[in-house]
């Protein structure tokens, strides 16, 4: 099955995480089931031209986490 990415925007992500109260590594280590959470979380959030993505899957993980 093909992987398919969430266009999200990182500056949104940021912004959720630190609404909802969690530090990077906090919402890292909430995060069940992504490789390497903190840095791919991070790299999220930082986004820039061609950044990596969450898959829909991620992104769902991260709106219930949020």
């Amino acid at each position: 099955m093909a992987r398919t990415e969430a266009l999200v925007n990182p500056v949104l992500l940021r912004w959720a995480r630190e609404t909802a109260g969690y530090t990077l590594g906090e919402a890292a280590s909430r995060l069940t089931g992504v490789r390497d959470a903190e840095t791919k979380l991070a790299a999220w959030e930082r986004g820039g031209e061609q950044p990596e993505r969450p898959s829909v899957a991620q992104a769902r993980k991260l709106a219930a986490l949020y």
